[in-house]
Order: C-alpha cells, then structure tokens, then sequence
C-alpha cells in the first residue's frame, strides 16, 4: 500500500481532528489503564466470552503486519466490525497508527482508541 506524502498527511490530520485519539480523553478518567499489556488481556477475555473472531496485533513479537495497525481487527455479532486501539492513560499514538485511523475513517470504517475496559464496553455496545 502506498504510504501517503506529508502534506496528505497534515489533510488527514485535519479532517479527522474531531475524531483523534484525544476523544476518549473526553470521557471518565477513572480506571484508565496504566499497563497496556494488562488492557490488551481484559479486552480479548471480553472477546472470547462474547465468542466474538478477533484478529491481535502482539508488540512483543515478529509479525508480518503493517506499522500503524489498530491492536484488535474484531467482528462482532449482527455484522459489525471494530478497529480498536487500546492506550494506557499515558499513551500516545505514533505517525502510523493516526496515519491508518485517517484512511480507514475516510473509507467509512469505525477505529476508535480505548484507555479502559469500561471505554471499550462502551464502544461496542
């Protein structure tokens, strides 16, 4: 795929600004996550108890996936699809994964960035 120059860039930026990672610091802060990795195993028993086919990008070893990937590609019940990334309350997202939530908004698909196990209830109710 063809990575986009950075004036395309900066045009994606700013059509999404409404919709940046900022978003779910609208929302409570209380249990945020201090620990990724502890977020990242809430979220897939939540999957799994749902029975819900969910594909996850593991930081911690080699994969052939692309830079900037949401951390769960999940399809849901009654054919809904998530793009979900999870941050700590702390976490920032890199170039990439703000480059991809650009382009996947763009095309009319939902990616959304989660900082609790609550803000991910919320987000696929």
């Amino acid at each position: 795929m063809p990575r986009m120059s950075e004036s395309e860039y900066r045009a994606f930026l700013a059509r999404v600004e409404a919709h940046s990672p900022e978003d779910c610091e609208d929302k409570p802060r209380h249990n945020m996550a201090e620990d990724e990795a502890e977020l990242h195993r809430e979220i897939m028993e939540e999957l799994n108890r749902r029975g819900w086919l969910y594909f996850h990008s593991a930081m911690h070893k080699r994969t052939w996936r692309q830079y900037g990937e949401p951390d769960f590609e999940i399809f849901a019940s009654r054919g809904r699809t998530f793009l979900i990334e999870a941050k700590t309350k702390r976490g920032k997202p890199s170039k990439d994964q703000l480059e991809k939530a650009a382009m996947a908004r763009s095309l009319g698909h939902r990616w959304e960035w989660v900082r609790s196990l609550q803000q991910f209830m919320e987000v696929i109710q």
